[in-house]
Protein backbone atom coordinates (compact mmCIF):
# COMPACT_ATOMS: atom_id res chain seq x y z
CA UNK A 1 0.00 0.00 0.00
CA UNK A 2 1.42 3.52 -0.82
CA UNK A 3 0.31 6.85 -1.21
CA UNK A 4 0.91 9.55 -3.56
CA UNK A 5 0.24 13.00 -4.64
CA UNK A 6 -1.58 13.05 -7.68
CA UNK A 7 -2.78 16.08 -9.87
CA UNK A 8 -6.10 16.26 -12.23
CA UNK A 9 -5.26 15.95 -15.50
CA UNK A 10 -2.03 13.69 -15.01
CA UNK A 11 -2.16 9.54 -15.58
CA UNK A 12 -0.51 7.50 -13.99
CA UNK A 13 0.76 3.84 -14.37
CA UNK A 14 0.12 1.52 -11.56
CA UNK A 15 2.15 -1.41 -10.93
CA UNK A 16 2.81 -3.38 -8.18
CA UNK A 17 6.00 -5.25 -6.50
CA UNK A 18 5.96 -9.29 -5.60
CA UNK A 19 8.98 -10.69 -3.49
CA UNK A 20 11.15 -12.39 -5.74
CA UNK A 21 10.68 -15.98 -4.20
CA UNK A 22 6.36 -15.24 -5.11
CA UNK A 23 6.49 -13.89 -8.37
CA UNK A 24 5.90 -16.74 -10.78
CA UNK A 25 3.10 -18.39 -8.07
CA UNK A 26 0.43 -15.67 -8.56
CA UNK A 27 -2.08 -14.22 -11.09
CA UNK A 28 -3.30 -10.70 -10.73
CA UNK A 29 -6.41 -9.43 -11.71
CA UNK A 30 -7.28 -6.12 -13.19
CA UNK A 31 -6.99 -2.97 -11.28
CA UNK A 32 -9.64 -1.64 -9.77
CA UNK A 33 -9.73 2.13 -8.34
CA UNK A 34 -12.81 3.96 -6.38
CA UNK A 35 -12.11 7.31 -8.66
CA UNK A 36 -10.57 8.32 -11.85
CA UNK A 37 -10.73 7.34 -15.50
CA UNK A 38 -9.36 3.66 -15.51
CA UNK A 39 -7.98 2.18 -18.90
CA UNK A 40 -6.17 -0.87 -18.27
CA UNK A 41 -3.54 -0.12 -15.41
CA UNK A 42 -3.36 3.58 -16.80
CA UNK A 43 -5.22 5.76 -14.01
CA UNK A 44 -6.24 9.28 -15.24
CA UNK A 45 -7.02 11.94 -12.65
CA UNK A 46 -10.12 13.74 -13.96
CA UNK A 47 -11.73 16.69 -12.42
CA UNK A 48 -14.63 15.34 -10.55
CA UNK A 49 -11.67 13.36 -8.65
CA UNK A 50 -9.90 16.56 -7.56
CA UNK A 51 -10.11 16.29 -3.67
CA UNK A 52 -10.88 12.96 -3.29
CA UNK A 53 -9.08 9.75 -2.03
CA UNK A 54 -8.85 7.53 -5.02
CA UNK A 55 -7.69 4.12 -3.29
CA UNK A 56 -6.90 0.75 -6.34
CA UNK A 57 -6.81 -2.23 -5.77
CA UNK A 58 -5.51 -5.23 -7.44
CA UNK A 59 -6.02 -8.84 -6.07
CA UNK A 60 -3.52 -11.82 -6.62
CA UNK A 61 -4.69 -15.41 -6.71
CA UNK A 62 -2.20 -18.25 -5.62
CA UNK A 63 -1.16 -20.36 -8.57
CA UNK A 64 -0.97 -24.25 -7.43
CA UNK A 65 1.93 -25.66 -7.38
CA UNK A 66 2.40 -29.33 -9.31
CA UNK A 67 5.13 -31.47 -10.05
CA UNK A 68 5.41 -34.53 -12.69
CA UNK A 69 7.74 -36.73 -13.17
CA UNK A 70 8.01 -39.30 -16.08
CA UNK A 71 10.60 -41.76 -15.69
CA UNK A 72 12.87 -43.39 -18.81
CA UNK A 73 14.57 -46.95 -19.11
CA UNK A 74 17.63 -47.04 -21.53
CA UNK A 75 16.06 -50.45 -22.23
CA UNK A 76 13.34 -52.03 -22.55
CA UNK A 77 13.99 -56.05 -21.87
CA UNK A 78 17.65 -57.20 -20.27
CA UNK A 79 18.79 -61.50 -21.00
CA UNK A 80 21.33 -61.56 -18.19
CA UNK A 81 22.13 -60.69 -15.04
CA UNK A 82 25.17 -57.70 -15.00
CA UNK A 83 23.38 -55.44 -17.60
CA UNK A 84 23.76 -51.57 -16.76
CA UNK A 85 20.13 -50.08 -17.24
CA UNK A 86 20.17 -46.34 -17.05
CA UNK A 87 17.11 -44.56 -15.67
CA UNK A 88 16.52 -40.93 -16.57
CA UNK A 89 13.82 -38.85 -14.43
CA UNK A 90 12.44 -35.80 -15.77
CA UNK A 91 10.94 -33.75 -13.32
CA UNK A 92 8.33 -30.91 -15.11
CA UNK A 93 6.71 -27.85 -13.05
CA UNK A 94 3.40 -28.69 -14.53
CA UNK A 95 1.67 -25.73 -11.99
CA UNK A 96 1.24 -22.55 -11.99
CA UNK A 97 4.05 -21.51 -8.86
CA UNK A 98 8.28 -21.25 -9.61
CA UNK A 99 10.10 -24.45 -8.20
CA UNK A 100 12.89 -24.44 -6.22
CA UNK A 101 15.70 -27.01 -5.17
CA UNK A 102 16.67 -29.33 -4.06
CA UNK A 103 15.42 -31.38 -6.48
CA UNK A 104 15.18 -35.27 -5.79
CA UNK A 105 13.41 -38.25 -7.12
CA UNK A 106 12.77 -41.51 -4.63
CA UNK A 107 12.89 -44.86 -6.04
CA UNK A 108 12.03 -48.30 -4.47
CA UNK A 109 14.94 -49.35 -6.01
CA UNK A 110 18.17 -47.29 -6.81
CA UNK A 111 19.59 -44.22 -5.77
CA UNK A 112 19.02 -41.23 -7.91
CA UNK A 113 21.06 -37.99 -8.65
CA UNK A 114 19.49 -35.06 -9.66
CA UNK A 115 21.25 -31.19 -10.63
CA UNK A 116 21.33 -28.71 -8.09
CA UNK A 117 20.38 -26.27 -11.24
CA UNK A 118 18.38 -24.28 -12.50
CA UNK A 119 17.90 -22.13 -9.73
CA UNK A 120 14.34 -22.05 -10.81
CA UNK A 121 11.39 -24.01 -12.40
CA UNK A 122 9.46 -21.59 -13.94
CA UNK A 123 5.96 -23.53 -14.67
CA UNK A 124 6.45 -25.84 -18.18
CA UNK A 125 10.18 -26.28 -17.28
CA UNK A 126 12.10 -29.40 -16.23
CA UNK A 127 14.85 -30.60 -15.55
CA UNK A 128 16.38 -34.41 -15.51
CA UNK A 129 17.95 -36.54 -13.03
CA UNK A 130 19.64 -40.08 -13.29
CA UNK A 131 20.42 -43.12 -12.15
CA UNK A 132 21.68 -46.71 -12.95
CA UNK A 133 21.08 -50.34 -12.13
CA UNK A 134 22.93 -53.54 -12.90
CA UNK A 135 20.78 -56.52 -13.38
CA UNK A 136 20.96 -59.42 -10.87
CA UNK A 137 20.30 -63.15 -11.41
CA UNK A 138 16.89 -62.95 -9.45
CA UNK A 139 15.98 -60.13 -11.58
CA UNK A 140 16.35 -62.63 -14.39
CA UNK A 141 14.32 -65.49 -12.34
CA UNK A 142 11.81 -62.70 -11.84
CA UNK A 143 11.23 -61.77 -15.52
CA UNK A 144 11.14 -58.29 -14.60
CA UNK A 145 12.42 -55.14 -12.93
CA UNK A 146 9.66 -52.97 -11.85
CA UNK A 147 10.16 -50.40 -9.82
CA UNK A 148 8.44 -47.27 -8.71
CA UNK A 149 9.13 -43.33 -8.20
CA UNK A 150 8.13 -39.97 -6.91
CA UNK A 151 9.58 -36.54 -7.67
CA UNK A 152 10.00 -33.59 -5.48
CA UNK A 153 11.08 -29.85 -5.18
CA UNK A 154 10.44 -27.02 -3.19
CA UNK A 155 7.40 -23.85 -3.75
CA UNK A 156 8.51 -20.45 -2.92
CA UNK A 157 7.20 -20.69 0.47
CA UNK A 158 9.90 -23.70 1.18
CA UNK A 159 7.07 -26.10 1.32
CA UNK A 160 7.76 -29.87 -0.80
CA UNK A 161 5.73 -30.13 -3.66
CA UNK A 162 5.64 -33.94 -4.52
CA UNK A 163 4.73 -36.01 -8.00
CA UNK A 164 2.40 -38.71 -8.20
CA UNK A 165 4.39 -42.14 -7.96
CA UNK A 166 5.28 -43.91 -11.89
CA UNK A 167 6.21 -46.91 -12.46
CA UNK A 168 8.69 -48.63 -15.13
CA UNK A 169 9.03 -51.93 -16.06
CA UNK A 170 11.90 -53.47 -17.90
CA UNK A 171 11.46 -57.23 -18.69
CA UNK A 172 14.14 -60.32 -18.32
CA UNK A 173 14.19 -61.81 -21.95
CA UNK A 174 14.47 -65.97 -20.44
CA UNK A 175 15.99 -68.74 -22.63
CA UNK A 176 14.36 -72.22 -21.50
CA UNK A 177 17.85 -74.74 -21.18
CA UNK A 178 19.61 -77.53 -19.27
CA UNK A 179 22.50 -78.94 -19.73
CA UNK A 180 23.27 -82.55 -18.56
CA UNK A 181 27.04 -83.88 -17.89
CA UNK A 182 27.80 -87.57 -18.55
CA UNK A 183 29.96 -89.26 -15.98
Amino acid sequence: SAATTVYQGESYTLSEALVAANAGGYSASDWSCSGGGLSGDTLTINADAVGSTITCTITNTALPASLAVEKTPSVTSFDAPGQTITYDYVLTNTGGATLFPPYSVTDDKIAVTCPTTPTSLAANASVTCTATYVTTQADVDAGEITNLATGSALDGAGTEITSDEVKATVTATQTAGISLEKS
